[in-house]
């Protein structure tokens, strides 16, 4: 980890950033104000692993939480159940499977309790002219249903086109002229901030910030979890698209999962006749498993997360279904994994129970759909 540290002469405050160019932090302090002084920044490198690195975290994230810390990546900063004293010897990897599908997990009951504020069916009958096809599904022949559900993916790529790095003040985009959004050498993906009381309003959990190229202006992109955030800003990728459209699925009851690739992607399913479709808003869609191998992905893992619709369940709330999305075998799917399929199946069977529990907890309070 290399952290650069500066200390504002005229304030006393001390920030900092993690694995980020000296030159994005520069920036970053100009967006905040900060005037540079004669003092240096002063630049060190930790292991990811070691006990001092550990031991600053606390300190990174109080830091980030404060509006004093950027970095290139948030995982450093994530709370893992490994973390904790529950994981005796290290016994856990940080960050591995089992963490990671933790968080997972939190994020899916985080998706139903979001139902709570709810509207998006409205939203979508008030904006989507065919929206009771799809209220209605089941009434057309699967044939029929795909055709509906692709159309209706089109529309939905239109009206929420995928974030890159547009400027919000002039609109250019180095994206658009064919650039990398994420150099040194350009003025485009800076790292990521603690969101603004108002972006934690909309439940997002980091925000991007980019420096336009052109007009040299600075641009906020909330990673929002809120569907109504979405809806109303109309920004994001797959993670608020997928979360949106599972959100549009199970406001009109149809049975649905969040899917999860490690690959780092995010889409949804819908069932169909006694088998689950996929649907991605992205790339609009609708039962092409192997897209994402043709574009030369080799998948680990695939999850999918399923909420009943009732308080009923009919399906795993986890289930791992890697082999659906490639058509490599499965010794090389397991030869790609960093743990074996007992650790992978043990990780999900706790999974399942800690969703489990989550969900009972949430029924006590609140209603299914």
């Amino acid at each position: 980890v290399t952290v650069h540290t500066y200390l504002d002469p005229a304030s006393n405050d001390i920030w900092k950033a993690l694995n980020t160019a000296k030159r994005k932090f520069q920036a970053y302090l100009e967006y905040r104000g900060v005037l540079l002084s004669n003092t240096t920044i002063e630049t060190v490198q930790y292991s990811v692993d070691d006990d001092q690195t550990k031991s600053l975290r606390d300190e990174w994230r109080s830091l980030w939480k404060s509006g004093r810390l950027i970095t290139d990546r948030t995982e450093l900063l994530t709370v893992y159940p490994s973390d904790n004293n529950n994981n005796p010897s290290g016994t856990r990897k940080r960050g591995g499977f089992a963490d990671l599908l933790s968080l997972y997990t939190d994020r899916i009951v985080a998706i139903l309790c979001d139902e709570q504020d709810d509207g998006v069916l409205e939203w979508l009958r008030n904006n989507y002219e065919r929206t009771n096809e799809l209220e209605q599904l089941s009434d057309y022949t699967e044939s029929e249903q795909l055709t509906k559900l692709k159309v209706f993916l089109e529309w939905f790529r239109s009206e929420f086109p995928y974030f890159y790095d547009r400027c919000g003040s002039c609109g250019a985009s180095i994206k658009d002229e064919g650039g990398d959004t994420d150099t040194d050498e350009h003025k485009t993906f800076v790292g990521y901030v603690y969101p603004s009381s108002h972006e934690l309003v909309g439940k997002a959990s980091r925000t991007e910030l980019y420096e336009c190229h052109v007009c040299g202006n600075f641009t906020r992109f909330p990673r929002y979890n809120s569907a109504r955030h979405v809806l109303e800003h109309r920004r994001g990728r797959c993670g608020e698209y997928s979360m949106l459209l599972f959100r549009f699925l199970r406001s009109m009851h149809h049975e649905c999962r969040w899917v999860v690739d490690w690959a780092d992607h995010v889409w949804a399913e819908i069932r169909i006749n006694s088998r689950w479709i996929h649907l991605d808003p992205c790339e609009a869609a609708v039962d092409e498993n192997l897209i994402y191998q043709n574009w030369g992905k080799k998948q680990t893992y695939v999850l999918g997360f399923y909420l009943p619709t009732r308080q009923s369940t009919k399906f795993a709330l986890v289930e791992d279904i890697t082999a659906s999305y490639t058509g490599d075998s499965w010794k090389d799917i397991c030869q790609r994994r960093d743990e074996n399929e007992e650790q992978v199946r043990k990780a999900i069977q706790s999974a399942i129970l800690d969703l489990k529990q989550k969900l009972n907890e949430f029924s006590k309070s609140y209603k299914y759909r």
